[in-house]
């Protein structure tokens, strides 16, 4: 694939002061395919939190106008990438250039194989991830309820409780959480994987949530 940069448009990395700008693009793609808004800035900074932004991600820009974004991240000899490009900038090759910019920064960093993140509804998205050798590796619900009406009280297990979180608790509370998640590689992805053994999705709907979006991890080995 040829790395030239599609035409009228410059690139550099992104910096934590972007955040806000990268919310924006990846909110008005899901506006796009029909989801409410609800983005900003602090979504794009736990995003980030283990990206190098100054070496591994990319702000495409026309007329100083964002236009796209797209990042790197390394775990296990696995990468792992995000990006987006918005609505009114799709057909440019932009979606192409990213990919690109993407495997060859996985490759650097020694990755064996590379996972891209991308909304379910995506098709354009996931034909381009299909031509390039990646399959698609597992989906994700992002759950949500609307809360018009007095919540139920929970009935807990015997010996439970709910309480506050304390900061004191943060140490244990993120080893859980690696725990958990260890075979997504600690990237902020939504809550519910359609392939939990436990059943959670169903958890989930029972307690009156709804899928409020999907994404598909697709996954491709990697040529040195």
């Amino acid at each position: 694939m040829s790395s030239r940069l599609p035409e009228g448009l410059t690139r550099r990395p992104l910096t934590r002061a972007n955040a806000a700008a990268a919310a924006a693009l990846f909110d008005d793609d899901e506006v796009f395919r029909g989801a409410r808004p609800r983005l900003e800035a602090g979504d794009a900074l736990d995003w980030w939190l283990r990206a190098d932004l100054a070496h591994d991600s990319w702000l495409f820009e026309d007329d100083g106008r964002p236009v796209a974004v797209g990042w790197v991240q390394e775990h296990d000899a696995i990468g792992l990438s995000s990006g987006c490009v918005h609505p009114a900038a799709k057909g440019r090759g932009i979606g192409s250039h990213l990919v690109g910019l993407a495997e060859n920064c996985a490759r650097d960093k020694s990755c064996r194989r590379l996972r891209q993140l991308a909304p379910g509804a995506d098709d354009a998205a996931r034909a381009l991830f299909e031509s390039r050798g990646y399959r698609d590796r597992r989906h994700y619900f992002e759950m949500a309820i609307d809360l018009d009406e007095q919540t139920v009280e929970p009935e807990l297990p015997t010996g439970y409780a709910i309480e506050s979180f304390r900061t004191a608790d943060a140490q244990a509370y993120h080893a859980a959480a690696t725990d958990a998640f260890a075979e997504d590689e600690g990237v902020n992805l939504p809550p519910v994987d359609t392939g939990n053994p436990t059943g959670a999705l169903g958890l989930y709907e029972r307690a009156g949530m709804h899928v409020a979006a999907e994404y598909v991890s697709f996954e491709r080995e990697l040529d040195r």
